[in-house]
């Protein structure tokens, strides 16, 4: 399949990932919160966005993993870090599923920003296609 084929087969059938990630980033911040909340809030949505396209044991050594990078080596630490994080990727994830339930794109990389005074802008970058993440090294 060429690219312009697969284009025409997944372009009409999903929107921009930003859109995605603007309404999953609106639901989840309050108006009127500083960027920097807007960012770190991104930051998790992008995180539950692939996450949930991991398989169950997939699943929980990607956010095994997580709690490792973020808190080192204390392993009480980790449990703690992971029973927090973990809540919130569950409830963003179970929020992706109920919008989005059949876009099985891999975010890349997102940004958001503020436009004038107070109109948020969320940009983003995704697979083309869906990607199998066993196949991705």
């Amino acid at each position: 399949m060429g690219k312009a084929s697969r284009r025409k087969e997944y372009g009409r059938s999903q929107s921009k990932i930003s859109h995605a990630l603007a309404a999953l980033l609106t639901a989840e911040v309050p108006e009127g919160s500083p960027l920097d909340e807007y960012r770190a809030a991104l930051e998790f949505i992008v995180l539950a966005w692939n996450v949930s396209l991991l398989k169950g044991d997939e699943r929980a050594d990607a956010l095994h993993q997580l709690a490792v990078t973020r808190e080192g080596d204390d392993a009480a630490v980790q449990r703690e870090a992971l029973d927090q994080i973990g809540d919130q990727i569950d409830s963003l994830i179970a929020r992706k599923q109920a919008m989005f339930p059949h876009d099985k794109r891999i975010v890349l990389a997102a940004e958001v920003q503020f436009r004038g005074r107070d109109q948020l802008h969320v940009t983003g970058v995704a697979s083309a296609s869906p990607v199998k993440l066993d196949a991705v090294p």
